[in-house]
Formats: C-alpha cells, sequence, structure tokens
C-alpha cells in the first residue's frame, strides 16, 4: 500500500544508527472516458477504471441525476442506469491496496438540448500531412427534428461531405473534409441549428495546429566574404523566406517563394548582432528562424552546436555536442564556451570535463586552441515533468 516504511539500522553497543527512508506513492488510477455529456433517458457510456494493484471500490454521487451502477466487474468496468434527471453525476474509484483514486464526471442535460461530439478537435498539420476531422454526430437527436450544420472554415479549405450534414434536414450526423491551409486564425467551427429555432444549439471547434518547419542547418558560423552554406526546409508546403541582414550585408541570392532551398549571399560585414533569415509556411502557419553569426576575415574560431533530436516529450533526454576549431594560422588563447541554457525547462544530466555548471549558464574553460586543432563538448539533458512536448530552440553559444 501506499505510505512511508523506514529502516533503522544499529550498532550493538553504540548511539550509532543509520535510517532509510522509503516513500510508497499511491497507485495512479484512469478512467475511461473521464467526462460525457448526455440528456436526460440516454444510456451511460461504460466507464473502464484501470490502474490498480488490488481491488476496486467504487461509489456514485448521482447528483441529482438518478443515475446507479448497475455493475462494476474485478476489471474495473462499470454500467449504469440512464438518467430520470438534470444534473452532474461523479463516480469514484479508489485502489483498496495502493491508495490510488480517480473521478468520472456524467453530465446529464434536458433532453431538449443539443450537444455534439466531439465539441472540440484538433487537426494536426505537421511535416505537411493534413488530417482529416473526425466524423461529427449530435449525441442526444430529438425524435423527427430537423438540424441545419452550418461550416465558418475561416479560410482553412475545410468543407461539408455533401452526403450529410443536414442535407435533406433529417441527418445527425455531419463529416466534413480535411483542410488544405492553416486558414485566417487557425480555428473552423460547425454550428447545429434546430431548424424553426432561432437559437444556436451547438458549436464544435475544429483547431488546426500549424506546420512543424525544420531549417537545416540550424544556424550558421561563417566568415566575411564566404558563403553561406544552403539552407533546405521541411515540414511544411508553401515557404516564404525574409532576411534581416543586421549588418552584415547578408542579401537573397536564390531563395524563391514555395520552394524548400534557400542560397544566401556571402556577408559583407559582421554587423553587431547575427543576421536572421524567417521562414514561414504560407498554408500551414508554421515558421522558424535561421541564425547567422558572421566572423571577420581575421577571426576563424569555430563553434557548431548540434543536438540529435529536433522535439522532446516531458522526461525525455537530448544529447547536445558542441563542435570547435581554430581555423586559422595562429593560437588562440583564453578560450572560454558557455551555454545559456533555459533552467525552467530543462535539467543538465552530464557536466563534461573541464566544465561548470551553475544551474543557469553550462560555463567550458578551453583555454588555448593551436591553430588547427579542434575538440567536442558533449552533455545531455532532460525536459522537466509535466511540459508535453518541446521543439528544441535556435542553438545559442
Amino acid at each position: 500500500t501506499s505510505g512511508t516504511a523506514t529502516l533503522e539500522v544499529n550498532v550493538l553497543g553504540t548511539e550509532l544508527k543509520e535510517i532509510h527512508t522509503v516513500y510508497v506513492n499511491a497507485t495512479s488510477l484512469r478512467s475511461e472516458p473521464s467526462t460525457q455529456k448526455i440528456s436526460v433517458g440516454s444510456p451511460v457510456q461504460n466507464i473502464q477504471v484501470s490502474g490498480a494493484l488490488g481491488a476496486y471500490d467504487h461509489n456514485i454521487d448521482e447528483g441529482g441525476t438518478g443515475i446507479s451502477i448497475t455493475t462494476c466487474d474485478e476489471t474495473g468496468l462499470c454500467q449504469f442506469t440512464a438518467p430520470t434527471g438534470v444534473g452532474i453525476a461523479t463516480l469514484s474509484s479508489t485502489d483498496t491496496q495502493g491508495g490510488g483514486g480517480a473521478i468520472a464526471t456524467i453530465e446529464v442535460i434536458a433532453a431538449s438540448d443539443i450537444s455534439l461530439n466531439p465539441q472540440s478537435q484538433k487537426i494536426a498539420l505537421n511535416k505537411g500531412e493534413w488530417n482529416t476531422p473526425l466524423l461529427i454526430e449530435i449525441t442526444n437527436p430529438i425524435p423527427e427534428t430537423s438540424y441545419t450544420f452550418a461550416l465558418d472554415a475561416k479560410g482553412s479549405g475545410i468543407e461539408k461531405n455533401a452526403n450529410s450534414c443536414g442535407g435533406s434536414g433529417s441527418e445527425t450526423r455531419c463529416q466534413l473534409t480535411a483542410p488544405n491551409s492553416f486558414g485566417q486564425n487557425g480555428t473552423a467551427t460547425l454550428t447545429v441549428n434546430i431548424v424553426g429555432s432561432a437559437t444556436n444549439a451547438a458549436v464544435a471547434t475544429l483547431e488546426i495546429e500549424p506546420t512543424i518547419l525544420n531549417a537545416n542547418p540550424a544556424s550558421q558560423s561563417i566568415q566575411v566574404g564566404h558563403d553561406p552554406q544552403i539552407i533546405e526546409v521541411n515540414g511544411g508546403k508553401d515557404y516564404r523566406y525574409i532576411i534581416t541582414d543586421n549588418g552584415t550585408g547578408i542579401a537573397k541570392l536564390r531563395c524563391n517563394d514555395g520552394e524548400n532551398t534557400c542560397q544566401l549571399t556571402a556577408p559583407t560585414g559582421e554587423g553587431d548582432i547575427p543576421a536572421e533569415l524567417k521562414i514561414t509556411d504560407a498554408s500551414g502557419g508554421g515558421e522558424t528562424t535561421v541564425r547567422l553569426q558572421v566572423l571577420s576575415q581575421n577571426n576563424f574560431l569555430r563553434i557548431e552546436k548540434t543536438a540529435n533530436k529536433t522535439e522532446i516529450v516531458s522526461g525525455e533526454e537530448v544529447e547536445y555536442v558542441v563542435y570547435y576549431a581554430n581555423d586559422g594560422d595562429i593560437p588562440y588563447k583564453n578560450i572560454t564556451i558557455t551555454d545559456d541554457y533555459d533552467e525552467g525547462l530543462v535539467d543538465i544530466l552530464t557536466v563534461p570535463s573541464g566544465c561548470g555548471n551553475d544551474g543557469k549558464v553550462l560555463t567550458c574553460n578551453i583555454g588555448v586552441l593551436d591553430s588547427g586543432a579542434d575538440g567536442t563538448i558533449r552533455y545531455r539533458v532532460r525536459a522537466k515533468e509535466n511540459l508535453g512536448t518541446l521543439l528544441l530552440p535556435p542553438l545559442d553559444f
């Protein structure tokens, strides 16, 4: 069971002792579905509770709905009676051995109200793969009632299927086509009305997620008068390029809208800050930025940072490699490389030899770097918990 256990070790004849503590967390129970919305008289969807070590203990607060448990078997599957009143019923489930708990709610509305399933959904456009929206249904249609389905695509290209969506007035479901662009603000809506009623019965929201663009290389260090590396982009469909030279003189050479490669001109000056190439997907809403650090003709110290992943989820690890080299004819002295990482997002797992970590900045003392010499710094970080998916930002060093 959950709780705290302790082991105390004593040395006989002395007062020396050591105490070891073991903390046992409660089990994590899950209820599927955790929420549902139905009308009076409609059947309640079975609820599956999982994650227990021992037996399940279920209790229901009917909340004025009249819902009661018909049966709950040893696997955690519960069945219920149909509701007779309006309100919110709550199923509380616990693990008799592990101490964990889970809550599932059942909202019951009047039979004259309308609800949609799903009421909201996200349509991913990652890497140019345009996913078809799910079928949207009225969960508790009123007998002998006609409905209209009004779609506001907001420029996304989503359309209603001709064979559904209230074409004859008797349908209670609507199948939508896939979007062909991000649209005006990445959101489309489907509004369902009862024929003859001036009040909107329900609205389903379709949130279009922007494409995730990847540029290779994501950053460059180049010398004045040297051509930058050609930049390749993937993850979108219709690319647009905007260059901000910041005094470096870098401009677009062969960088045409719609194409997935961009070649820039050689820098004519250093500039106070790196030049930036902003890349957007006109049809998918995604964007990314490539930074170009310009070195003077007398500066031949090269630093490049790479990662073995482009995105990570909470708790996942990623390895960074910083490569440095002296491409000049003379040695460099007193070299220090710093990496100002975001301590709110990641934890440093390994600190390389010769480096220090103060919790915010990783500092590596290289010392003297002779002509033609190079080296690498490797370290691993882990994304903090409860952050979801993180896109790795432009690499700073």
